[in-house]
């Protein structure tokens, strides 16, 4: 019998299309968001700051993308800087899925990362962003 270990010609099973449909549905739901910010005037209230005053990760992102609409990065980052590094790498691995689509070669992260599952990114991310929601609080 053979291994079971992935050689470097074996396919994988992240499809870029998928990976494309969930930032279309994340890109849905910030466009929802952002519309109530234009129609209303605010967005959705974050539970924690309503309930403690205390900023979580993502407090400042619907304020980040009212100032990138306007062509302001530097207030941008200045709304969120964790939430902005988040979108920019999401956008890297929008052109890159958007490569592979096309035809182009696959972009993988290396065999020591893999596979590559929601749940080892969020558990990945749980620990900067809870770093950067303490950090935001005391200064």
């Amino acid at each position: 019998m053979g291994s079971m270990e992935p050689t470097a010609n074996a396919p994988t099973d992240f499809d870029p299309r998928r990976g494309l449909r969930g930032l279309a549905l994340l890109g849905l739901v910030g466009l929802g968001q952002i519309s109530l910010v234009f129609v209303l005037g605010r967005g959705v209230a974050c539970p924690l700051r309503e309930a403690t005053g205390l900023l979580c990760p993502i407090c400042g992102t619907t304020t980040a993308v009212r100032h990138l609409l306007q062509g302001d990065v530097g207030a941008a980052w200045g709304a969120n800087p964790f939430t902005m590094l988040i979108a920019l790498a999401l956008a890297l691995c929008a052109v890159c899925w958007l490569v592979e689509v096309a035809g182009g070669p696959a972009t993988r992260p290396p065999r020591r990362l893999r596979p590559l599952t929601f749940e080892r990114v969020s558990l990945a991310m749980a620990g900067p962003a809870v770093l950067f929601a303490i950090l935001r609080n005391l200064l």
